[in-house]
């Protein structure tokens, strides 16, 4: 792989950066080193930023107020009507079917849920352990009493890019609360599938063990292993500069 002398330096690990990293370890790099050059979105990325802006607006709403009519116009509402940024015009329906249908059946949910503990924010907090910061974007977070739940939307299906999350959720509110939570869930809106975990206080251990060994991965491309094409390579931004019809290989 080209153009991997540079070192990266983290000082602020985000669950992003993870995600990233997971899925490519060559597109982490670039878009690390060529900050500022990227000027387009993929439609993951467009579909993700409604889906916040959906939410938001949902738990704005009064309990009386918060239905599948409510819901859908929401959707109407921030829904890019931009086919061409999809693969296909069946795949920009697609997508916009499973995405309205998927949220519909989750957050109604929460129709009588109060207010959430925090919406979409992005927090730090300073890790001795790693010497650094570790900082995550809190989708939705609701209290349960004695502890509180996490709750993240996202387009990804592949297993893998859910490990970081969880185990940043866990260091994270471990360093900052002194408490974990009494679950995270991750939501995919393109499949309905639900993954739940409970963590324990055993959990924060091996977190940290892996999140050490991935902030040493990234932080040293020279080290990154080519693996086998992946589909996610079709929507690369980089992928005429990566000239490999493959990326790289990661934890699993």
């Amino acid at each position: 792989m080209n153009d991997k002398e540079r070192l990266i330096s983290i000082k602020t690990l985000t669950d992003q950066h993870m995600e990233e990293f997971i899925r490519c370890p060559y597109q982490f790099y670039l878009r690390q080193t060529k900050k500022g050059q990227l000027e387009s979105y993929t439609w993951k990325q467009v579909v993700q930023r409604i889906v916040r802006q959906v939410i938001e607006h949902y738990f704005r709403f009064p309990a009386q107020a918060r239905s599948v009519c409510s819901i859908l116009k929401l959707i109407d509402m921030y829904w890019i009507k931009q086919p061409g940024l999809f693969e296909s015009k069946g795949h920009y329906y697609t997508v916009l079917a499973h995405v309205s249908n998927y949220l519909v059946q989750y957050l109604l949910e929460d129709r009588q849920a109060g207010p959430p503990l925090m919406l979409f924010e992005k927090v730090k907090v300073s890790s001795k352990e790693l010497a650094l910061d570790l900082s995550i974007t809190l989708q939705i977070v609701q209290g349960t009493g004695s502890s509180f739940v996490i709750k993240k939307f996202t387009l990804e299906e592949d297993e893998e890019t859910f490990v970081p999350y969880k185990h940043i959720a866990v260091l994270f509110s471990q360093e900052a609360f002194g408490i974990l939570p009494e679950r995270i869930e991750i939501i995919s809106l393109l499949s309905g599938k639900r993954r739940s975990w409970h963590p324990v206080s055993s959990d924060v251990a091996p977190a940290l063990a892996y999140i050490t060994v991935i902030k040493d991965l990234l932080e040293q491309p020279e080290n990154y292993e080519r693996a086998g094409y992946r589909s996610a390579c079709i929507l690369c931004p980089f992928k005429e500069g990566c000239g490999i019809s493959a990326h790289t290989r990661v934890l699993n």
